[in-house]
């Protein structure tokens, strides 16, 4: 397990025993001794004199960070210091034959003898940091999950039913404790709001609920907010215990059961499925979804309970399902990405009739919607037209998000009308590339482009289960390596 704490206070004097009952405190979790803890909490005092005889009085309200990091057996300390650069070239020594002419060195002496490792650091505008390590004799393991053993098909019988809102505290609380607090549709943590969707349209609810009436497990059908022929069925919550038990399936079954006076208007189901693992990627291949598409980098990944994952941003594969039969509809595509097309809509049962010729727009304006999520670092734009604009509009774009630390943008373009001429070049020219086809009505597509910034994309890192999902991660990674080759260290800014 990788843990790192945190102490910040004020440059002050007064907070010298804050900082070092912090030290010898978190020293003491992690398994130092009497002795390890006294000697840490010597270091730290030092540590934090050594910076404030130095530090400009006028500052004394800037923030002092204090860090703990276990690593390698045992502890690193690290306290910045944004005051006067230490001259490392000239840092004084204290002699024990001369105590007193060489006094001024007695601080980093102590230090010194106190821990392992003793460094000084230059962040640049971070300022200095002055950090040291000790070794620990014993120290004190944690393990990042404990062992949950899966009950037994014998043990409890496990059925579904759609959710009533008076169910919306249970599903908070399994939402809790199947993703943390890191699961992205937020509305899942507020017991309100939760309510106010069940009670609405919107949102119909499955849980899997044992025959003592625990909910142990969650699907959800949520409607398009742009078309109402269109809804994702996702939201797939379990509680870790009951992985391997009936409860999914009971699910599926309920899911696939459901009829409202909405299903006969849903031509076509998507599922936006999590990669950092192939659980639900696997129920949806049962269920017939067919991949179009992988949003890359969306989101920090979710804190997946009791299983072992990558750490990163999470991307997600696009799949659909078509629930009725839907007539043949124009998918204007670039010509390098013809044979992919074909490839993904034949493979989804889908009529697409592909064309590839290209044409000067007809309009000056380029419309689209730009949306900007600054949790995430994660902007989409939509487009509803391209005009003769759309390279300067994008340059513009894509300098705005820049500006704004944006490391993912999403690009969608209309596929039901053709494409201007030149406009693989104009979005090369601005570092995105192809990921795949996008529902806006099930006979109105969009082309999906990524661009990653600030980032090295892993494409080892996205697990893939469909064999088909498999040669488009392989097509789009082709289609980045173009942008920056591997094996080399650049990337976007």
């Amino acid at each position: 397990l990788s843990v790192k704490l945190a102490l910040r206070v004020f440059y002050h004097t007064e907070f010298l025993p804050v900082v070092c009952s912090f030290v010898s405190t978190t020293a003491q979790v992690f398994g130092a001794s009497d002795k390890e803890q006294s000697q840490l909490g010597l270091a730290a005092e030092e540590a934090m004199m050594h910076i404030l005889e130095s530090f400009p009085p006028e500052d004394r309200e800037d923030v002092f960070e204090v860090t703990c990091t276990v690593r390698d057996g045992g502890l690193e300390f690290e306290f910045n210091n944004l005051g006067l650069p230490p001259n490392i070239e000239a840092l004084p020594t204290y002699n024990i034959d001369a105590p007193d002419q060489t006094e001024e060195g007695l601080r980093l002496h102590l230090m010194r003898q106190m821990v392992d490792r003793l460094e000084f650091i230059n962040r640049g505008h971070e300022g200095w940091r002055t950090c040291f390590f000790k070794s620990l004799a014993a120290p004190r393991q944690f393990k990042a999950h404990p062992e949950i053993a899966p009950l037994s098909e014998s043990q409890e019988k496990i059925t579904a039913h759609t959710a009533t809102p008076a169910d919306a505290y249970d599903i908070v609380q399994l939402a809790y404790l199947t993703y943390r607090y890191s699961y992205a549709k937020e509305f899942f943590y507020f017991v309100d709001q939760l309510k106010a969707e069940l009670q609405s349209d919107r949102l119909v609810s499955f849980v899997a609920r044992t025959s003592s009436g625990q909910i142990v497990g969650h699907m959800a059908r949520l409607l398009d907010p742009d078309c109402s022929a269109i809804a994702e069925v996702g939201a797939v919550m379990i509680r870790p215990e009951y992985r391997s038990s009936t409860g999914m399936l009971a699910l599926l079954k309920a899911v696939l059961r459901y009829r409202d006076a909405l299903s006969e208007r849903i031509q076509l189901a998507t599922s936006n499925l999590v990669t950092a693992h192939p659980l639900s990627q696997k129920l949806a291949a049962i269920m017939g979804y067919k991949p179009l598409a992988i949003f890359l980098s969306t989101h920090p990944r979710a804190q997946y309970q009791a299983m072992q994952v990558q750490s990163g941003r999470e991307s997600n594969l696009y799949t659909i399902k078509s629930l009725c039969e839907i007539g043949a509809f124009p998918l204007h595509v670039p010509a390098s990405h013809a044979t992919l097309a074909e490839r993904l809509f034949a493979n989804a049962g889908l009529p697409a009739s592909i064309s590839t010729s290209q044409t000067t727009p007809m309009q000056p304006k380029t419309v689209w919607i730009k949306k900007h999520e600054n949790q995430t670092h994660y902007a989409k734009i939509k487009a509803q037209s391209l005009g003769a604009d759309f390279a300067d509009v994008l340059r513009t774009a894509v300098y705005e998000l820049s500006i704004e630390r944006v490391e993912t943008i999403a690009l969608h373009l209309p596929a039901w009308q053709p494409l201007p001429e030149g406009i693989e070049r104009a979005l090369f020219t601005q570092s995105f590339f192809f990921c795949g086809f996008v529902a806006s009505t099930p006979q109105k597509w969009f082309l999906l482009y990524a661009r990653l910034s600030h980032q090295r994309f892993d494409f080892d890192s996205v697990c893939i289960h469909d064999p088909v999902a498999g040669e488009l991660k392989d097509y789009i990674r082709l289609q980045y390596e173009t942008l920056i080759p591997t094996g080399t260290q650049q990337v976007i800014q």
